[in-house]
């Protein structure tokens, strides 16, 4: 977790900019550079307050780090198509609510991983979570699971072109886009039967024209 406001007032006192190197929810290794710091003579006077502001655990958790909860709904779908368990219901769900986060955070906006001190100077940079990045990691796995499970490649389609009708933002549809055309890819590599391959079609052609809609 990080202290921003501490960051930025600090660095405001210094005169300085802090570049964090790290996002909530990221590994740190060991002995690791968190952050470094413009102009470098001022780095002493702020490790310190790097040091109390920058709080690392053992474990992940949800409070500044959205991917977290991203991963975690992979995981429980991921579980749910596996051979052992086979419950595309589950996998279903878990597809629906990963689309309402995408929508969600797609409204609100990228952050642009700034923060500005009260003279409106920038004091603190950081690592910003880009839409393309979580929507990778929402349903990259997932549809890498979904090969020869048709049910899951269709609402994954569906849930694009549901996206499409609130997303806006060029490059966001850009991202989507992308997974319509691998899931498609995925599809005519499988071997499907006739009626299957059709409904997945069908879709894909729904989402794409969506997605290509401005």
């Amino acid at each position: 977790m990080i202290d921003h406001r501490r960051l930025v007032a600090a660095a405001h006192r210094a005169d300085a900019v802090v570049h964090l190197l790290y996002r909530p929810g990221q590994f740190v290794l060991q002995n690791a550079v968190l952050a470094r710091v413009l102009p470098a003579s001022r780095g002493a006077e702020l490790t310190s307050v790097i040091r109390r502001a920058v709080r690392i655990g053992t474990h992940r958790t949800l409070a500044q780090d959205l991917e977290f909860g991203i991963a975690q709904l992979v995981e429980i779908a991921l579980r749910a198509l596996s051979p052992a368990i086979n419950d595309s219901f589950t996998g279903l769900t878990c597809v629906d609510w990963l689309g309402d986060e995408l929508c969600a955070f797609a409204l609100r906006g990228e952050g642009a991983g700034v923060w500005l001190g009260p003279t409106g100077q920038i004091r603190l940079v950081g690592q910003p979570l880009l839409f393309a990045r979580l929507t990778r990691a929402a349903f990259n796995q997932i549809r890498q699971a979904a090969v020869g499970n048709p049910a899951i490649s269709i609402r994954l389609l569906f849930t694009f072109t549901r996206l499409a009708e609130h997303i806006t933002e060029p490059s966001f549809r850009d991202a989507l886009l992308e997974q319509v055309e691998a899931v498609w890819e995925a599809t005519v590599s499988d071997t499907l039967v006739k009626i299957d391959r059709t409904d997945v079609e069908a879709a894909y052609r729904r989402a794409r024209e969506a997605l290509r809609e401005r």
